[in-house]
């Protein structure tokens, strides 16, 4: 009888065992698509009205670079990736410690349920891994290597976004613009309006300020649209306050950097993938020496089994070495190499046309800067003229518009190539801190 109660209470756990988290495949991707439709149609509905109807958040520059850095995408990605490089190069030195297990069973066959037979064991162990001085050094180099890489991708990223979100902030320029003319058209058109109710031309001026109203409109809902996008909070409607812009600073041609200091966080990037190859080519290299092992086997700290205590003693450890060299019969290892040095090569002649590339576009924007410069210089002066030569106002105003027009081209110009500068110029940027805590922003599930 005890034998079959035992052969019921065995068959009972299996059971429970097997039936214990077996929800299928499908039914876990039907409640997880159930969760996201009622999340979408909560967004919808929370959505209904147009964001154009509602007062945007104000926002500022700098609050706009805190948004940037929190919640962008790209910045995040990058964040990971220093937070993945940090975590493997911890683990480096962690393998160090010595890892201790625990171990517990329980065996017993069910015939024999009745005899004297301790069925329960414990063990208790120490493992301790001491690697060999290369392979230390080269997993350590390794991991700060990928760490450093991380950090400056990230930096190069950030750039990349900063000046893209100012794109963003100062597409609002031309909006404001285009919402004040329309403003002085309504009130020249009310104005007419009021002396002549049936004006023709106060009727002309109104519809064309409409018409302005609603291109403004939909360009600014596409550039809010876009600067929601860039700050990574989507759907988000702002008012960017552009007087906030910082000068870039290079409207004075003495101010603009000498192009043999810029450009060094590329040059510093470039310089980690050089060590990097540098380091496995040297790895394939020393894989040609004898490898050496060292060992040494120790008995568990402590054990108990059919009770019988073992305990740990330092007669019974072990201590050996053994010298491994495989020859290159097969010539693996030096078809390695070869692909290897090829690899190299073209990766030297990949960071030095990037290099170049570099080179040649600070060199076109310093270029287009002064051109650029010489050309207001040129408009400024024909307005000077234009303004002190007797014309009547119907001969002066075209020709002045003219020229305001170029003159509003050229700045939009200086603009493109001013950040062009600004991404190559590191003196503008803040000091890498790599140290920096990392901060995920959450989102809804």
């Amino acid at each position: 009888m005890a034998s079959r109660g035992t052969a019921h209470i065995a068959v009972l756990i299996a059971a429970v065992c097997l039936s214990s988290g077996c929800t299928s495949t499908a039914t876990r991707l039907n409640e997880a698509s159930a969760a996201r439709e009622r999340a979408w149609e909560e967004s919808l509905r929370s959505r209904s009205q147009p964001s154009a109807a509602l007062p945007g958040e104000s926002l500022s520059w700098n609050r706009a670079l805190e948004i940037l850095k929190a919640r962008n995408e790209k910045l995040q990605s990058a964040d990971f990736e220093i937070l993945r490089a940090q975590e493997s190069l911890r683990q480096i030195h962690r393998s160090l410690i010595p890892l201790i297990n625990f171990q517990a069973g329980y065996n017993r066959a069910l015939k024999d349920a009745q005899n004297g037979f301790d069925p329960f064991t414990f063990a208790a162990n120490v493992f301790i891994d001491v690697p060999g001085v290369f392979n230390y050094r080269a997993r350590l180099l390794a991991g700060e290597l990928l760490l450093r890489r991380a950090l400056l991708a990230r930096e190069l990223l950030l750039r990349e976004q900063t000046i893209e979100l100012y794109r963003s902030f100062n597409a609002f320029t031309p909006l404001g613009q285009a919402s004040a003319r329309s403003a002085a058209l309504r009130q020249i058109a009310a104005a007419l309006t009021t002396d002549s109710p049936t004006s023709p031309l106060a009727a002309d001026l109104a519809r064309s300020a409409a018409t302005q109203t609603k291109q403004s409109g939909r360009s600014e809902a596409v550039a809010i649209e876009h600067l929601s996008d860039v700050l990574g909070t989507p759907g988000t409607a702002y008012s960017p306050d552009v007087s906030t812009l910082p000068d870039l600073g290079y409207l004075d041609s003495t101010h603009r950097p000498d192009p043999a200091s810029m450009a060094r966080l590329q040059l510093r990037l470039a310089a980690v993938e050089l060590v990097a190859l540098r380091a496995r080519a040297l790895g394939a290299r020393l894989r040609s020496f004898p490898d050496l092992n060292i060992y040494i086997t120790s008995p568990g700290v402590y054990r108990y089994a059919n009770n019988q205590q073992a305990t740990w003693s330092s007669e019974q450890i072990v201590i050996g070495a053994n010298v491994n060299w495989s020859l290159d019969t097969q010539g693996r290892r030096a078809s390695d190499r070869r692909m290897l040095a090829v690899e190299t090569t073209l990766r030297r002649n990949t960071l030095a046309a990037e290099e170049e590339r570099n080179a040649d576009q600070l060199r076109t924007t310093l270029a287009e800067l002064t051109r650029i410069d010489q050309e207001s210089s040129r408009i400024d002066a024909a307005l000077r003229e234009l303004t002190a030569t007797p014309l009547s106002d119907t001969s002066r105003s075209p020709l002045q518009a003219n020229l305001q027009s170029q003159r509003t081209q050229l700045d939009e110009l200086r603009l493109e190539w001013s950040l062009v500068l600004w991404f190559f110029d590191d003196a503008r940027w803040p000091v890498p801190n790599p140290d920096r805590p990392l901060v995920f922003a959450a989102s809804t599930p």
